[in-house]
């Protein structure tokens, strides 16, 4: 009971600070159909000279390589449609964590949220893939799996859900990924072995790391600095331009590539607000996203150089650049054939990878 009242005062609490940030009033709540669990979309409302207003959660930092392109997209979607499209970003999770933000994105008093497909396992949707570490090669195979019938798939069960995948491109990079030890660099599996590495609440990800000895801790994304500092982890796996964007370098000196995934982000909307817009709303708010997307994936290898000589300008940093990240896959490989014989993956998966 204290919990059920917890989440309606915290989805209370966004209402009010989102009061004004959606045409005519507040989002329209998702509303679940009987037995099947299906959101019903609402009719169009919006009209042509309607200014539009919503709300765009993040978890990073304004001053981000990615938060600037969250930017991006806000200022295209204005342009787009002739400046009535109004959308807010709040970033360094003001809206609450990626659990949060989901589950009022869901209620209505969210509009927007923008980060990895992991989030939605939750409501139904085959996005685990995203977040097994090591399970793909590369990012070519990955965009080629989910720009097919698989990525239809999960973007049906968004909609079943009651949210609309705005990017529907399916080519928004996040760009690699980096380790950030605090103790010592990581070399080896059995280095890993002796850290404490920071997840999400990512079951997917704990328990592969888990089926390699790797002890893994639960920490918000805007606790993260604290928890490298104060010793509770001692490693955090990021993008590069959130180990500059949040100064985890300071606090983890000891900074080494390595690619867990290639992780792509999802704009994701609700569903029914998506629906209330005009269709010519609508098709500004896709391209808007699909092009700041491209715009990110254009410029993201040289903002990663850039990122580093940056850092390694601050001193007392060490990187490695040039880590054989395969261990890990060839040390995976044998728990993911295991996972697919027990059916933890959808069939295309497992015929794409040769999982069988």
């Amino acid at each position: 009971m204290k919990k059920t009242l917890a989440m309606v005062l915290a989805a209370g609490m966004v209402a009010t600070m989102l009061s004004g940030c959606s045409s005519g009033g507040s989002s329209t709540p998702a509303t679940t159909a009987a037995g099947g669990g299906a959101t019903q979309a609402a009719s169009n409302t919006a009209t042509s000279g309607d200014v539009v207003k919503l709300s765009l959660a993040t978890k990073v930092a304004t001053d981000s390589f990615e938060g600037k392109t969250f930017q991006n997209f806000a200022d295209l979607a204005k342009e787009y449609y002739n400046g009535t499209i109004e959308v807010t970003v709040y970033p360094s999770e003001q809206l609450g964590d990626s659990t949060t933000v989901v589950s009022n994105m869901q209620l209505g008093t969210v509009d927007m949220y923008c980060e990895g497909g992991i989030f939605y396992m939750g409501y139904g949707v085959d996005s685990g893939i995203c977040s097994y570490p090591f399970l793909f090669s590369d990012w070519d195979k990955y965009e080629e799996i989910v720009k097919g019938d698989f990525g239809k798939l999960q973007e049906s069960q968004l909609e079943a859900a009651g949210f609309k995948l705005v990017n529907t491109n399916r080519d928004w990079r996040r760009g690699p990924y980096y380790v950030t030890c605090s103790t010592k660099p990581l070399t080896s599996v059995d280095d890993l072995k002796a850290m404490r590495l920071r997840s999400a609440d990512s079951p997917v990800f704990m328990e592969a790391f888990k089926s390699l000895g790797v002890t893994t801790t639960v920490v918000n994304y805007s606790e993260c600095y604290m928890a490298l500092q104060q010793g509770q982890v001692d490693a955090v796996n990021c993008p590069i331009s959130n180990v500059e964007s949040m100064a985890f370098y300071e606090v983890g000196p000891y900074v080494t590539r390595m690619d867990c995934y290639p992780q792509e982000l999802w704009m994701v909307m609700n569903l029914n607000k998506f629906n209330s817009l005009t269709a010519e709303q609508q098709d500004a708010l896709v391209r808007a996203a699909n092009d700041a997307a491209k715009n990110s994936n254009e410029t993201i290898d040289k903002e990663v150089d850039d990122m580093i000589a940056r850092i390694e300008a601050k001193g007392g940093v060490t990187f490695n650049l040039d880590f054989d990240d395969s261990i890990f896959a060839d040390a995976l490989k044998d728990y993911y054939k295991d996972l697919a014989a027990k059916g933890e993956f959808n069939e295309i998966i497992v015929k794409e990878l040769g999982l069988n």
